[in-house]
Protein backbone atom coordinates (compact mmCIF):
# COMPACT_ATOMS: atom_id res chain seq x y z
CA UNK A 1 0.00 0.00 0.00
CA UNK A 2 1.01 3.25 -0.80
CA UNK A 3 -0.48 6.81 -0.23
CA UNK A 4 -1.74 7.02 -3.81
CA UNK A 5 -3.09 3.25 -3.54
CA UNK A 6 -5.12 3.12 -0.32
CA UNK A 7 -7.18 -0.53 -1.24
CA UNK A 8 -4.98 -2.81 1.15
CA UNK A 9 -7.18 -5.33 0.77
CA UNK A 10 -6.10 -6.51 -2.90
CA UNK A 11 -2.39 -6.31 -1.57
CA UNK A 12 -3.08 -8.63 1.16
CA UNK A 13 0.06 -10.56 2.15
CA UNK A 14 -0.66 -14.95 2.53
CA UNK A 15 0.23 -16.33 5.50
CA UNK A 16 0.73 -20.12 6.38
CA UNK A 17 -0.07 -21.40 9.58
CA UNK A 18 3.70 -23.34 10.71
CA UNK A 19 5.52 -24.47 13.07
CA UNK A 20 8.96 -24.26 14.23
CA UNK A 21 10.87 -26.21 15.49
CA UNK A 22 14.36 -26.09 17.15
CA UNK A 23 16.90 -27.95 17.87
CA UNK A 24 20.49 -27.70 20.05
CA UNK A 25 23.54 -28.98 19.09
CA UNK A 26 27.11 -29.04 20.63
CA UNK A 27 29.84 -27.83 18.42
CA UNK A 28 32.97 -26.96 20.48
CA UNK A 29 34.97 -25.42 17.59
CA UNK A 30 34.79 -24.48 13.59
CA UNK A 31 36.87 -28.06 13.06
CA UNK A 32 33.64 -29.50 14.40
CA UNK A 33 31.02 -27.35 12.64
CA UNK A 34 31.18 -28.75 9.17
CA UNK A 35 30.62 -32.86 10.26
CA UNK A 36 27.60 -30.78 12.14
CA UNK A 37 26.25 -29.52 8.92
CA UNK A 38 26.56 -32.77 6.96
CA UNK A 39 24.44 -34.78 9.33
CA UNK A 40 22.10 -31.82 10.22
CA UNK A 41 21.48 -31.36 6.11
CA UNK A 42 21.96 -34.57 5.11
CA UNK A 43 23.12 -34.32 1.55
CA UNK A 44 20.94 -31.40 0.52
CA UNK A 45 21.96 -28.22 -1.30
CA UNK A 46 23.41 -25.93 1.69
CA UNK A 47 24.33 -21.92 1.55
CA UNK A 48 24.97 -19.20 3.84
CA UNK A 49 27.48 -16.71 5.42
CA UNK A 50 30.57 -17.18 7.55
CA UNK A 51 32.04 -14.38 9.49
CA UNK A 52 35.59 -14.21 10.81
CA UNK A 53 37.93 -12.07 11.61
CA UNK A 54 39.54 -11.66 8.32
CA UNK A 55 35.98 -11.49 6.74
CA UNK A 56 33.20 -12.31 5.74
CA UNK A 57 32.55 -14.83 2.82
CA UNK A 58 29.65 -16.75 1.16
CA UNK A 59 29.16 -20.41 2.22
CA UNK A 60 29.12 -22.53 -0.53
CA UNK A 61 28.51 -25.30 0.95
CA UNK A 62 30.38 -28.94 2.42
CA UNK A 63 33.00 -30.64 0.65
CA UNK A 64 34.43 -33.92 1.51
CA UNK A 65 38.08 -34.28 -0.27
CA UNK A 66 39.18 -37.45 -1.02
CA UNK A 67 41.86 -38.86 1.49
CA UNK A 68 40.09 -36.57 4.87
CA UNK A 69 38.43 -38.27 7.38
CA UNK A 70 36.17 -34.81 7.92
CA UNK A 71 34.32 -32.85 5.71
CA UNK A 72 35.14 -28.96 5.30
CA UNK A 73 33.65 -25.77 5.08
CA UNK A 74 33.06 -24.98 1.10
CA UNK A 75 33.46 -21.10 1.29
CA UNK A 76 33.98 -18.42 -1.90
CA UNK A 77 37.46 -17.10 -1.02
CA UNK A 78 40.31 -19.37 -0.95
CA UNK A 79 42.60 -17.31 1.16
CA UNK A 80 39.77 -17.22 3.78
CA UNK A 81 41.17 -18.40 7.20
CA UNK A 82 38.49 -20.65 8.34
CA UNK A 83 40.36 -20.69 11.91
CA UNK A 84 39.37 -17.37 12.40
CA UNK A 85 35.72 -18.26 11.94
CA UNK A 86 33.43 -16.73 14.74
CA UNK A 87 29.93 -17.20 13.69
CA UNK A 88 27.75 -18.77 10.81
CA UNK A 89 24.42 -19.02 9.46
CA UNK A 90 23.81 -21.60 7.14
CA UNK A 91 20.40 -22.39 5.27
CA UNK A 92 19.24 -25.46 3.51
CA UNK A 93 18.51 -24.23 -0.44
CA UNK A 94 14.78 -24.85 -0.44
CA UNK A 95 12.66 -23.75 -4.20
CA UNK A 96 9.73 -25.17 -5.99
CA UNK A 97 11.73 -28.32 -7.01
CA UNK A 98 12.73 -29.12 -3.48
CA UNK A 99 10.58 -32.45 -2.00
CA UNK A 100 11.69 -31.95 1.23
CA UNK A 101 8.16 -31.22 3.61
CA UNK A 102 10.39 -28.06 5.42
CA UNK A 103 9.71 -24.49 4.52
CA UNK A 104 12.74 -23.28 5.39
CA UNK A 105 15.80 -25.35 7.13
CA UNK A 106 19.01 -22.93 8.96
CA UNK A 107 21.70 -23.88 11.22
CA UNK A 108 23.21 -20.99 13.54
CA UNK A 109 26.34 -20.90 14.86
CA UNK A 110 28.85 -18.58 17.08
CA UNK A 111 31.57 -19.94 18.65
CA UNK A 112 31.41 -20.55 22.59
CA UNK A 113 27.49 -20.56 22.18
CA UNK A 114 25.11 -23.30 21.89
CA UNK A 115 24.53 -24.01 18.15
CA UNK A 116 20.69 -23.91 17.17
CA UNK A 117 18.54 -25.77 14.12
CA UNK A 118 15.87 -24.21 12.99
CA UNK A 119 13.32 -26.19 11.18
CA UNK A 120 9.59 -24.56 9.80
CA UNK A 121 7.14 -26.90 8.65
CA UNK A 122 3.94 -25.91 6.93
CA UNK A 123 0.79 -26.83 9.40
CA UNK A 124 -1.46 -29.28 8.31
CA UNK A 125 -5.40 -29.79 9.00
CA UNK A 126 -4.36 -32.94 10.85
CA UNK A 127 -1.88 -30.92 13.39
CA UNK A 128 -2.83 -30.66 16.72
CA UNK A 129 -0.93 -27.27 17.41
CA UNK A 130 -2.04 -24.53 19.21
CA UNK A 131 -2.68 -21.23 17.04
CA UNK A 132 -0.68 -18.51 16.90
CA UNK A 133 2.70 -19.25 14.41
CA UNK A 134 2.48 -18.34 10.68
CA UNK A 135 5.27 -18.03 8.20
CA UNK A 136 5.17 -15.21 5.35
CA UNK A 137 7.47 -15.81 2.08
CA UNK A 138 9.65 -12.33 1.38
CA UNK A 139 12.13 -11.76 -0.96
CA UNK A 140 15.33 -9.76 -1.21
CA UNK A 141 16.99 -7.68 -3.28
CA UNK A 142 20.78 -8.98 -3.60
CA UNK A 143 23.12 -5.83 -3.57
CA UNK A 144 26.50 -5.94 -5.40
CA UNK A 145 29.12 -3.74 -5.77
CA UNK A 146 29.65 -4.71 -9.10
CA UNK A 147 27.42 -3.43 -11.91
CA UNK A 148 28.22 -5.83 -14.37
CA UNK A 149 26.61 -8.65 -11.78
CA UNK A 150 23.61 -8.59 -13.00
CA UNK A 151 21.21 -7.98 -15.82
CA UNK A 152 20.25 -4.36 -15.67
CA UNK A 153 16.55 -3.59 -14.43
CA UNK A 154 16.76 -7.45 -12.54
CA UNK A 155 18.61 -7.37 -9.51
CA UNK A 156 19.10 -11.03 -8.28
CA UNK A 157 17.05 -11.59 -5.52
CA UNK A 158 17.53 -14.35 -2.20
CA UNK A 159 14.27 -15.37 -0.66
CA UNK A 160 13.38 -16.50 2.93
CA UNK A 161 10.56 -16.89 5.47
CA UNK A 162 9.65 -14.72 8.20
CA UNK A 163 8.51 -16.41 11.46
CA UNK A 164 5.60 -14.54 12.99
CA UNK A 165 3.88 -15.62 16.09
CA UNK A 166 0.19 -14.46 17.31
CA UNK A 167 0.29 -13.39 21.17
CA UNK A 168 -2.93 -14.95 22.03
CA UNK A 169 -4.08 -12.47 24.56
CA UNK A 170 -3.95 -9.19 22.44
CA UNK A 171 -4.00 -10.86 18.59
CA UNK A 172 -0.76 -8.80 18.01
CA UNK A 173 1.42 -10.04 15.62
CA UNK A 174 4.87 -10.06 15.75
CA UNK A 175 8.06 -11.05 12.99
CA UNK A 176 10.34 -13.22 15.54
CA UNK A 177 12.59 -14.12 13.08
CA UNK A 178 13.72 -14.51 9.19
CA UNK A 179 15.48 -17.94 8.16
CA UNK A 180 16.60 -17.80 4.60
CA UNK A 181 15.66 -19.99 2.05
CA UNK A 182 17.17 -19.14 -1.04
CA UNK A 183 20.83 -19.66 -2.93
CA UNK A 184 22.71 -16.57 -2.48
CA UNK A 185 24.08 -15.65 -5.67
CA UNK A 186 27.80 -14.96 -6.08
CA UNK A 187 28.65 -11.19 -6.92
CA UNK A 188 30.71 -12.94 -10.06
CA UNK A 189 27.93 -14.49 -11.55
Amino acid sequence: MSERNINSCTEATTLIPCHLKITHHTVHNVTELASCLAEVFDSHEITGIVWATNGTCRLRGIKQTAGDQRPTLDVERTSFDLSRVYEIRAWQVIDSTTTDISLAHEFRWANGLPSCELRLFQASEGDNLPPGELAHYISYIQHTDQPTATEPGRPKQISAFEYIKIDADTGNMTVVDQLFTGNWHSQLT
